[in-house]
């Protein structure tokens, strides 16, 4: 095995998602007349933002998907820092309007009052795209967020920072102690480095688990847990499938892409194992079962669809999750940074998009020791060890869409359900 070379720094990053791109890039940015400046070196296995960022529809909300007035407040804050870098970002997404719709009422006014600010209700034959929804939406608020591109963002994060982020085959925990933590990073042809780092952050999603188990000291406490979450990708032409993007009660959630010339839907649930929602108890599905659900989110949204469904494409798929620990059913709608009893070493999930830079203001706020940044460049042991880091594309621009039929042959349960779509002709 060839001799492993040592290299000392100030925080090591487990997890190249937004997360751990976000938080290198607020590291090694640190204003140094703030009388701190760190070196800092980021690892990841695969592509970066390949994970739960590739499955993330980068939705960026000001709050409006939560009830609490806590998590209001943290999802503005959170969105206003996404603001702020959109601004001088904004070829990596785009400024959105969004509908909330609601079946009643009472139902939009327990929602919206906590929002903190008074939404535009408009009605269904305002706009030609509400016109087409299906007229059980009663109430529909109409709000701003913005859309990012996850892989834009990953690759405008990294700029100038390639040097500082590695691709490993493996990272390893060796030890810890009251003067830092030491990190083995190898590559598949068994080349190694040692860190030696004053602080260490896993942003490894499902892989913070392994990790957190192999450095001990966190028996007892649950740190993460890895739902299920899926996603119904639905492809068409602008005039079959409209631009829509917000969430309509009780469960559906969508955010709209343009992937080579088409509207894409993005929808997903937002719902848990164990969550009870209206009453009822909510078990994981399964691939095709939850398939059959998006599938009837889509026909109740879009009615006109359940009539011509092959005049689109289709595709479902699961993407486990990794998620900060948090009561059995709820979102995953609070900051998770959990900091290790006794070692400079913390774990954090970014739980939601929105929530990444105020993850990484948490984790700054804990680092307490002085900083040394290395002097002029990285030194030779890390230069020498690096291997470019690429970025992967978003989930659904690599999907294998389906037709009708074919969606119906991979997942006859939907078929079942809905034995008359696409049997009509308009």
């Amino acid at each position: 095995m060839p001799e492993s070379s040592t290299v000392h720094v100030d925080v090591v990053i487990i997890g190249g998602g937004i997360q751990g791109l976000f938080l290198l890039n607020s590291v090694l940015g640190i204003d140094p007349t703030q009388g701190r400046k760190f070196s800092a070196v980021l690892l990841n296995r695969g592509p970066l933002a390949g994970e739960q960022t590739a499955h993330s529809h980068a939705y960026i909300h000001y709050g409006h998907m939560f009830r609490d007035p806590e998590r209001i407040a943290l999802a503005r804050r959170g969105a206003q820092k996404w603001e702020e870098w959109f601004d001088d970002n904004s070829d990596t997404g785009s400024r959105v309007t969004s509908y909330f719709g609601f079946e009643d009422k009472q139902t939009a006014r327990k929602v919206s009052q906590g929002w903190g600010d008074r939404p535009d209700w408009v009605t269904r034959g305002s706009d030609p795209v509400l016109s087409r929804l299906d007229g059980k939406w009663q109430c529909l608020a109409k709000v701003s967020s913005f859309c990012l591109h996850a892989p834009q963002v990953a690759a405008r994060l990294l700029t100038g920072l390639e040097e500082f982020t590695s691709s490993v085959e493996a990272a390893t925990v060796l030890g810890y102690d009251s003067q830092g933590v030491r990190v083995a990073a190898e590559h598949s042809d068994g080349e190694r480095l040692t860190l030696h780092a004053s602080a260490l952050v896993l942003c490894a999603g499902r892989g913070n688990e392994q990790l957190i188990d192999s450095i001990g000291g966190w028996a007892g406490t649950e740190i993460c847990q890895s739902p299920p979450a899926y996603m119904l990708l639905v492809s068409g032409e602008d005039d079959i499938l409209p631009v829509l993007n917000g969430y309509f009660y009780p469960a559906a959630f969508v955010v709209t892409r343009s992937v080579e010339g088409k509207n894409r839907w993005l929808l997903s649930d937002r719902l848990r194992p164990s969550q009870k929602p209206f009453g009822g108890g909510y078990v994981d599905p399964g691939l095709s079962g939850w398939a059959r659900q998006a599938v009837a989110h889509v026909f109740e949204i879009l009615p006109e669809l359940s009539s011509r469904p092959d005049r689109v494409e289709w595709c479902v798929y699961r993407a486990d999750k990794a998620e900060g620990w948090h009561e059995a059913g709820r979102l995953p709608d609070r900051l998770s940074v959990e900091k290790h009893p006794t070692a400079n070493i913390w774990a954090a999930f970014p739980n939601l998009f929105t929530l990444a830079p105020e993850t990484t203001a948490e984790i700054l706020k804990q680092i307490t020791f002085p900083g040394t940044a290395w002097p002029g460049s990285c030194p030779g042991g890390w230069l020498r060890f690096l291997r470019p880091l690429a970025v992967s594309p978003e989930a659904s621009e690599t999907a294998n869409l389906l037709t009708w039929q074919g969606f119906c042959s991979e997942h006859p349960v939907v078929r079942e359900r809905f034995p008359s779509a696409g049997q009509q002709r308009a």
